[in-house]
């Protein structure tokens, strides 16, 4: 279901950044303002035509993220355990890839991602677990999985703009919809034991951004932070980065990004946090 919806909003976004920056980079090479050159007759293109007003990019990351924090899942008319999944089930760390499409034409920017997050683990639990209306008994073997498949769709709009700060500074308001898909299971074995439980949602979500550049856009630094409270449900990320241009066409970014989700529905309960640091590396024109 999350590749169909991906495919869509992608083609989307790529035609909606063509029409969008296509007159953009016409005007910027047919109207440039020029001024004449004294000594020759000829005219030299001012300064301010050659700072365009947009750009386009792909970014890929890769996230050193660790989880923490705990889940329920109910089943058959029973109330599941409340597992810690650090604790109980051994599940701490993951390495995943991050890919980002973005775009910007003056205050207006816009941005498209996709996570695949599988967090597993394999241990003998410490006590006694009901998961999905069966008992794993303390001691068990049991081999654990949680993934998440998150999709999102920002826009944001700079409302504030300081040009001269350092080499320019801007803030702006973020309107973002997150598609995520969740699934965990939990299976043993030696037992003949299996359970799941699965998620799906789209969420609204807003928040602010902010992005300095210093020496000439050379170094820089971004962050934004992004919430919701969707239908008793509270999901929000962060994430700041400090990034290297090197060339005009590649930036070098290190980050951290936090993600927490604190979701309630039917036999699905969990309040999960999602940490870590990230290197990155962008292509852009």
């Amino acid at each position: 279901m999350l590749k169909h919806h991906f495919a869509r909003l992608a083609a989307a976004a790529i035609t909606l950044v063509v029409l969008v920056f296509q007159p953009v980079r016409a005007d910027a090479a047919g109207d440039a303002p020029g001024t004449s050159d004294s000594a020759g007759g000829r005219e030299v293109a001012s300064d301010s035509s050659n700072k365009k007003g947009w750009e386009i990019g792909a970014r890929v990351s890769y996230w050193f993220s660790s989880i923490d924090g705990d889940l329920r899942v109910d089943g058959n008319g029973i109330q599941g355990t409340t597992i810690d999944l650090k604790n109980d089930l051994g599940v701490s760390n993951a390495y995943m890839g991050y890919v980002e499409a973005y775009g910007q034409f003056g205050r207006h920017h816009l941005m498209a991602s996709y996570v695949h997050a599988d967090y597993s683990g394999s241990t003998n639990i410490p006590r006694t677990l009901i998961f999905k209306g069966q008992t794993y008994p303390a001691g068990s073997l049991v081999e654990a999985e949680l993934t998440f498949k998150v999709m999102n769709f920002e826009y944001q709009y700079d409302f504030l703009r300081l040009e001269n700060v350092l080499a320019g500074m801007s803030v702006g308001v973020i309107g973002k919809i997150m598609y995520i898909e969740g699934e965990t299971s939990s299976q043993a074995p030696t037992l003949g034991l299996y359970g799941q439980g699965s998620f799906y949602a789209p969420i609204p979500m807003l928040g602010i951004g902010a992005q300095l550049s210093i020496l000439e856009n050379l170094l820089g630094l971004r962050g934004k932070v992004t919430g919701s409270n969707f239908s008793g449900n509270t999901f929000y990320e962060a994430d700041a980065a400090f990034s290297l241009t090197p060339l005009s066409f590649i930036e070098l970014s290190c980050g951290y990004r936090i993600i927490k989700y604190d979701y309630e529905k039917d036999a699905l309960i969990f309040n999960i946090t999602m940490s870590g640091p990230y290197v990155g590396l962008a292509l852009r024109y």
